[in-house]
C-alpha cells in the first residue's frame, strides 16, 4: 500500500497526538492526512486564512474528530503540492481518497451515503456531457455526409440524364437510317424489276421480223406476261426478304453500339461517384462537375452506313418509271 509518508518527508509536526478511541479506518486516514499537511511547512491558522475555513474545523479534520465529506481538503493540499514543483501521483492521490471514504463511511455513515451518490452524479454529469459533445461531432458528420450525398445524387442524375438523350438520340438515328435504308432497298428492288422487263423486253424485240414495226408498248403487251410476271414477283420477293433481313441486322448491331456507348457513360459516373465518397475531400466543385462530353467519332458504323446508300441514291442512275 502507497503511504504519503514514504514519498515525501514528514518534518517535526506540531499537531497533538491523535486519540487513542479512533476507529482504524478513521486512524489510518488521520495519518495519512497529517502527513501531507506537516511536510507542506504551513501552520493550521495560515491553511484556514488562505481556504477560508474556520481553524477549529482544520483542527478536528487532522485529528481524526471529523472527516471532511467532500474531496476539498485533498484538492487544496494537491494544488499546494502541484505549486512548489511537488505534484502528487495518481497513485497517491487515489490511495488518499479511498482512505477518506472508508473513515467517511466508519464515522459518518449517512454522509458517507451522500458523497456516494454525490460522486455518482458528478460522474453521470461528466458522461451526459462526453456522450452530448460526441452527439454534437456526430450530428455534424451527418450534416456533411449527407450534404455530400446529395451533392453525388444530382451529380449522379445529371449523368443520368445526358446518358438517357444520347441513348435517345443514338435510337432516333437508328429509326432514321433504317428508314432510309428500307427507301433505299426499295428503290434498289424496283431498279432490278425494271431491268429484269427492259431485259425481257429487248430479248422480245430482237426476235420479232426487222419488217414488222414494233413499238415498245406492243412489245411489252406481246410479252408472255404469265410467265414473265411469275419471274418477276419471285425476284421482287427474294429481293425484299433479303432487304429486310440487311435491315433488321445492320439496325440490331447499331442498337447494340448505342447501349454500349451509354453504359459506359453510367459506369464513368458510377466510378466518379464512388471515388468522391471514398474521398470527400477531393471532390470536384460544383462547376467542374457533372458528366463528360460523349465523344463524336467520325466513321462510326451510322455514317458508314447512310453514306453508302446516300452515295448510291444520289449518284446510282435514275431508270424512266421509278
Amino acid at each position: 500500500m502507497v503511504r504519503v509518508t514514504e514519498i515525501v518527508p514528514a518534518p517535526r509536526s506540531p499537531l497533538q497526538p491523535l486519540p487513542p478511541d479512533l476507529s482504524p479506518e478513521v486512524r489510518d486516514w488521520a495519518t495519512e492526512l497529517r502527513s501531507l499537511f506537516a511536510a507542506t511547512g504551513l501552520s493550521v491558522s495560515r491553511f484556514a486564512r488562505v481556504h477560508h475555513i474556520d481553524k477549529g474545523t482544520v483542527s478536528r479534520y487532522l485529528s481524526g474528530q471529523r472527516v471532511p465529506r467532500d474531496q476539498w481538503l485533498l484538492d487544496a493540499l494537491a494544488t499546494w503540492y502541484d505549486d512548489n514543483g511537488r505534484p502528487l501521483t495518481s497513485a497517491v492521490r487515489e490511495h488518499l481518497a479511498e482512505l477518506q471514504l472508508r473513515a467517511l463511511e466508519v464515522a459518518h455513515p449517512q454522509e458517507y451515503r451522500v458523497r456516494k451518490v454525490t460522486d455518482e452524479l458528478e460522474q453521470a454529469v461528466i458522461r451526459l456531457r462526453e456522450v452530448e459533445r460526441h452527439a454534437r461531432d456526430l450530428e455534424e458528420r451527418v450534416r456533411r455526409l449527407t450534404a455530400d450525398r446529395e451533392r453525388l445524387r444530382a451529380a449522379w442524375a445529371e449523368d443520368r440524364v445526358v446518358a438517357q438523350a444520347e441513348i435517345d438520340r443514338l435510337t432516333g438515328e437508328i429509326a432514321d437510317l433504317t428508314e432510309e435504308l428500307e427507301r433505299i432497298r426499295e428503290q434498289g428492288v424496283r431498279a432490278e424489276l425494271r431491268c429484269r422487263a427492259l431485259e425481257a423486253l429487248l430479248d422480245r424485240i430482237e426476235q420479232e421480223e426487222p419488217t414488222v414495226p414494233v413499238t415498245v408498248a406492243q412489245a411489252i403487251e406481246d410479252v408472255d406476261g404469265l410467265d414473265t410476271a411469275s419471274r418477276v414477283l419471285t425476284l421482287a420477293q427474294q429481293t425484299a426478304d433479303q432487304a429486310i433481313t440487311e435491315s433488321r441486322r445492320e439496325a440490331d448491331e447499331m442498337l447494340h453500339r448505342a447501349k454500349v456507348e451509354a453504359m459506359e457513360i453510367l459506369r464513368q459516373a458510377r466510378s466518379a461517384a464512388a471515388r468522391i465518397i471514398a474521398n470527400p475531400e477531393s471532390r470536384p466543385s460544383d462547376a467542374g462537375h457533372g458528366a463528360q462530353a460523349l465523344p463524336h467519332r467520325p466513321g462510326h458504323g451510322f455514317g458508314r452506313l447512310s453514306g453508302s446508300h446516300s452515295d448510291q441514291a444520289e449518284d446510282g442512275p435514275t431508270l424512266p418509271g421509278t
